[in-house]
């Protein structure tokens, strides 16, 4: 598997062909993803809403759901909406499309309030999820939004969540054509 930020101007990959060949484009996939989304009766429904459709859909839709509360109000706004509830998802999704940085940061952000006892996600973390963070480990919000945005940055997506959609799916179309 080719690193996601490898393909950003990439003008045919495999998963191009695969929708061409079922007549499915980026947005015709996004379509899909939402049609599923549309029966969740709450952002917490998204963690096991996506049974049955790919994994990626799961990924893709929790990587927007965060992006979206990260950049109209930050990580606090974040980890006080429903959508708090994608966050483990979404860092899952970075892993698995290759995108180490994002990962990190979102499993950063996690931490953050896991370390206080407000994480809300005890339940869902398994066990060790955090042993390869130091001991030191001490970052302020400000830090985490920061090296967030500089995720996108760095590889001069400035269509942000949108960019990365495109490269993910583009990269990865074995996540987002095979199911769960």
């Amino acid at each position: 598997m080719r690193p996601a930020a490898e393909l950003l101007d990439s003008t045919t990959s495999s998963a191009a062909n695969m929708a061409k060949q079922r007549g499915l484009s980026l947005k015709a996939l996004m379509d899909e993803i939402y049609a599923v989304a549309d029966g969740f009766d709450s952002w917490k429904d998204a963690v096991t809403g996506f049974e049955g459709h790919p994994v990626g859909w799961k990924y893709i839709y929790s990587l927007i759901g965060v992006d979206a509360d990260i950049r109209n109000g930050g990580i606090y706004q974040l980890h006080h909406n429903s959508t708090w509830h994608l966050i483990l998802d979404a860092a899952d999704g970075a892993k698995a499309f290759g995108l180490k940085d994002l990962h990190k940061n979102l499993k950063d952000i996690l931490f953050y309030y896991h370390r206080i006892g407000r994480s809300k996600m005890r339940k869902r973390i398994p066990a060790g999820y955090f042993d390869d963070l130091s001991p030191k480990w001490n970052k302020s919000l400000a830090k985490l939004e920061d090296e967030y945005y500089r995720c996108f940055e760095r590889r001069h997506w400035n269509d942000g969540i949108n960019d990365l959609i495109k490269v993910v799916v583009q990269s990865n179309p074995e996540l987002v054509g095979q199911p769960l």
